[in-house]
């Protein structure tokens, strides 16, 4: 059993460093700029997280005016019209990301530390026996 649980926090960190690599790449291969928030979707049914919630912006890349589809920051509310700063791989102009830390750097952090976590206090408890 703690071998199974030694491979899952250890599949866990892998995975979590091996996202945070992609969107570390992501982040400095991007073009940061200024996009304009055209729509907000509503959710239906009972509430979600925010950062679940479809946002459409258009921004100006190459001299060429693009839109495309973005979520909602976990603490943040835009409304139509808001301007947001973007990241937008010139590869990939159609997916901008918020730019913001937490909206690309969260997930990956998050695997990572209980992964480690998961790690340490597993190795912790088979020192003890």
């Amino acid at each position: 059993m703690r071998g199974f649980l030694v491979a899952i926090a250890l599949f866990l960190s892998v995975f979590g460093a091996f996202k945070g690599w992609d969107a570390y790449q992501f982040v400095n291969s991007a073009v940061r700029i200024e996009g304009r928030v055209y729509a907000v979707e509503p959710l239906a049914g009972p509430p979600k997280p925010r950062q679940k919630i479809p946002v459409h912006v258009e921004y100006e890349l190459n001299g060429r005016t693009e839109r495309g589809e973005t979520r909602m920051p976990m603490l943040g509310k835009l409304s139509v019209g808001d301007t947001v700063p973007l990241w937008v791989a010139p590869s990939d102009p159609a997916r901008p990301v918020l730019a913001q830390p937490s909206a690309i750097f969260a997930g990956p952090l998050t695997y990572l530390v209980v992964g480690l976590l998961g790690l340490l206090l597993t190795l912790m408890y088979r020192a003890q026996k």
